[in-house]
């Protein structure tokens, strides 16, 4: 692999895991993060078409885009400026400056004709013309609002909001019709059939039902969505909650809230003067806080910690700031994937408050699939969401398990152990990369293999081509003479190299902004 690609490989590794963790970041200086464990979706640019086994991938040549099938049958003509992943089966193309959307089969649902598109929210895809109007499709490709508004939010349960000027909202169904002809100041997302509303400028929030009834009285600062029936409001710059009767169950009195600003699993978690806790939904206590930080519960556990390290984000450009303090354990990697240290002592506690994974450890990483990695003296191992070790600490360096399998490192060379704790393939390589789909690929002295689960060698890699990342749908992509074609499991190769690029990561999706697609 040649150094150019090698650090654009790592950078992107990178980039990933920060993106990853910035919805946590903000909440550290209160001590109060989010839940214990956060389900992990990989950011790729294959785009698995619904109801089929069918990928597509995004390709480059000639300085124009395009998507083609794992046999390198084009089903996206070659004539965009950039595609980009917008859901599950649909891609965003854009060409001279504007944008639509285009199923993985080739079907136009969304004309090139939109400067902004925004995220799907409840299957309805919100554009913006150049003339700063907002319109709304659905998946089929049907057109429910025309371009003619301020904005448009989906706000769930099939109503939208549609705005007709600045803080002039009006709430509507999918087909346009108007579910009550009362204009808002401020409308937020429908939660457990209220949503919380301001009515005129300088007034306070309520909260409406379904029918755009207000059933809660005008009464708060600051409303959040019902969370286990419960939502916080603020009165006074002190946090309280209510039941969707509007009956105030929990006086205000708490300075600040951890996420999600409710109740998660029966506990929400709270500030009140300079100290966190948790509490249930009749506002008690149910054990005394002895950690500095902790985030809310998650599969009836908690992270907790003593104390906070900040972390500094190389190499990644403008694209991410270069310095971030990152909660929830959520890892920074060195270049051969394992985990950096930040200094923080994490551990995990049950709703009872008893401490399950220790937080004397020198490490706890986030949970990702039931597990945990943990350093402890300086060893890794992995623990399962009771404490039990499933891998006793004795490795230098450890990846998170793919396939079943993860990556240790012996202090000299990498092999694979499983989940049962046993070496399934003894350390023998220089480098390791994970599994994916059977198959990862390693790396003995400047012999590059692509091996399987058991350790046997599926091919040797031919001297000339690089192999930057892991098997999707039966391919990987590889690199010959700075062109990108694909190998197939048994490295023949099924799409000759010819591609200026392969898109594998969509940065404008992970950037997570409000608005992911500008033309």
């Amino acid at each position: 692999m040649t150094k150019e690609n090698e650090m654009t490989r790592m950078n992107m590794t990178r980039l990933c895991t920060a993106v990853a963790a910035l919805s946590t970041a903000l909440l550290l200086s209160t001590g109060i993060g989010q839940a214990a464990e956060k389900p992990q979706e990989e950011l790729s640019s294959a785009v698995i078409m619904p109801n089929t086994a069918r990928t597509v991938f995004q390709v480059q040549k000639n300085g124009k885009w395009s998507a083609v099938a794992t046999d390198g049958t084009e089903v996206v003509p070659l004539v965009y400026d950039s595609i980009f992943t917008y859901a599950e089966g649909y891609l965003i193309v854009q060409k001279n400056g504007r944008l639509g959307i285009i199923r993985a089969d080739g079907t136009q649902i969304v004309p090139t004709a939109y400067v902004n598109i925004k995220p799907l929210m409840d299957d309805i895809i919100v554009v913006r013309d150049e003339k700063g109007k907002v319109g709304a499709y659905d998946l089929s490709g049907a057109l429910l609002l025309p371009a003619a508004y301020a904005s448009i939010q989906p706000m769930g349960h099939g109503i939208l909001c549609i705005g007709e000027e600045y803080h002039q909202y009006r709430l509507c169904r999918r087909d346009g019709s108007r579910l009550t002809d009362e204009i808002f100041y401020s409308v937020e997302p429908f939660s457990e059939g209220r949503a919380a509303v301001i009515r005129k400028k300088g007034e306070q929030y309520g909260y409406i039902d379904e029918t755009g009834n207000m059933v809660i009285p005008p009464s708060y600062d600051r409303a959040e969505p019902f969370h286990e029936d419960r939502a916080a409001v603020n009165i006074d710059k002190k946090w309280g909650f209510i039941d969707r009767s509007g009956a105030m169950v929990i006086a205000p009195q708490f300075r600040k809230l951890g996420h999600p600003k409710g109740f998660h699993e029966g506990y929400a978690l709270v500030m009140k003067g300079k100290k966190i806790t948790f509490i249930d939904k009749a506002g008690k206590t149910p054990f005394k806080m002895q950690w500095s930080t902790a985030c809310s519960f998650y599969d009836g556990l908690a992270e907790v910690s003593h104390s906070r390290g900040t972390r500094t984000l190389a190499n990644l450009g403008s694209a991410v700031t270069s310095a971030l303090s990152l909660a929830a354990g959520a890892p920074l990697y060195e270049d051969d994937g394992s985990i950096i240290d930040d200094g923080a002592r994490r551990g995990y506690i049950n709703t009872s408050g008893t401490e399950v994974i220790p937080s004397t450890n020198d490490y706890t990483t986030m949970f990702k699939d039931g597990i945990a990695l943990v350093k402890v003296h300086g060893q890794w191992g992995a623990v399962d969401r009771s404490g039990t070790y499933i891998v006793h600490p004795q490795y230098s360096k450890m990846h998170y398990f793919c396939d079943d399998l993860a990556a240790v490192c012996d202090g000299r060379k990498w092999g694979y152990v499983g989940r049962d704790g046993i070496m399934h393939i003894p350390p023998a390589y220089d480098e390791a990369d994970d599994f994916h789909e059977g198959l990862t690929r390693v790396r003995a002295a400047d012999d590059v293999l692509i091996i399987d689960k058991t350790g046997q060698i599926a091919f040797h890699l031919p001297a000339g081509l690089e192999f930057p990342w892991h098997f999707s749908a039966g391919i990987a992509p590889i690199i010959k003479d700075g062109k990108w074609g694909f190998i197939d499991r048994s490295g023949s190769i099924v799409v000759s190299p010819q591609y200026s690029a392969v898109l594998r990561y969509d940065v404008l999706w992970m950037m997570g902004s409000s608005t992911y697609y500008s033309g």
